[in-house]
């Protein structure tokens, strides 16, 4: 069974492939590694709780993306047991 991306995940994703970002290029620029954003992307671990004004510092994205990413955010289930069943049904063959 192949995961798919979260809504989070998904306006992150949309947002990388507007400017033109590798998986790689955010990851080094919010301190993280390719495994861990893809891994926030597909919901197997949590998005923290700063990482939206992270990415604004970064990359001074407008109120677009501010909303964007925040509607993607609050679509998203958080919870350590959705996490939980994410990883499970990933990890089955």
């Amino acid at each position: 069974m192949s995961l798919s991306l979260t809504p989070f995940g998904r306006a992150i994703r949309d947002f990388r492939a507007e400017r033109h970002l590798l998986l790689y290029d955010m990851s080094q620029a919010l301190g993280l590694s390719n495994a861990e954003l893809s891994s926030i992307e597909m919901g197997r671990r949590a998005i923290p709780t700063d990482m939206i004004d992270r990415l604004e510092a970064i990359y001074a994205f407008g109120i677009r993306w501010r909303r964007k990413l925040e509607d993607g955010l609050s679509r998203t289930d958080n919870s350590p047991e959705a996490i939980i069943r994410r990883n499970q049904e990933g990890a089955r063959p």
